[in-house]
């Protein structure tokens, strides 16, 4: 018998790492002091690898 994975489990640990990654985010945004434009990613596993670009231009 295939075991079934644990869905919520799953969800819980996807929404944990979403809000760190939006915690981090937006540290890295409010360090930011000049205008000069930038680009980060933020990357996550939810059965492959998933990357958040934050980014800023002028």
């Amino acid at each position: 018998m295939i075991p079934i994975p644990d869905h919520k489990y799953l969800l819980d640990e996807h929404k944990k790492t979403t809000n760190k990654i939006n915690r981090e985010a937006w540290k890295y945004v409010k360090k930011i002091k000049d205008k000069k434009p930038f680009e980060k990613q933020f990357c996550f596993y939810l059965g492959k690898k998933w990357c958040i670009t934050v980014s800023q231009h002028s």
